[in-house]
């Protein structure tokens, strides 16, 4: 149980570990400039994109599964309809489900947020406006 508890470690330490997990060592040297408060706001930067990614992944797999799901089910009722009805529509069907679970999963994963004290990052893809003097 003690393994996954979160434990505070050194500047540099984190900037190695960092470095290690993305095979960059040039990464490890600009991390290392970089104050410990600053280090912070990256690790807590980097765990919030990979949220978002994970919950990503969560909502294609979902998708797929509506798709695939839903498009044996369509076939299964074409097969059983009566003839000289339509019945096309039910093809139709999952890709809306696919989208609308696409859709929502996105909202959902635009929500993460990262707050430090009063300061807010954005993880929602959209640059954020320059201040201009």
């Amino acid at each position: 149980m003690a393994d996954h508890a979160k434990k505070l470690i050194a500047a540099k330490k984190a900037a190695a570990l960092a470095a290690a997990q993305f095979n960059d060592p040039e990464l490890e040297d600009k991390l290392k400039d970089l104050s410990p408060e600053q280090i912070k706001v990256f690790i807590l930067a980097l765990d919030a994109a990979m949220r978002k990614r994970r919950i990503q992944l969560v909502g294609t797999l979902t998708a797929l599964l509506c798709v695939v799901i839903g498009l044996s089910f369509a076939i299964i009722v074409w097969m059983n309809h009566e003839p000289g009805t339509f019945i096309g529509w039910v093809f139709f069907v999952p890709f809306f489900l696919a989208g609308g679970t696409l859709w929502v999963f996105g909202k959902i994963a635009n929500r993460i947020q990262i707050k430090i004290g009063e300061v807010e990052i954005d993880t929602k893809g959209k640059a954020l406006e320059s201040e201009s003097t």
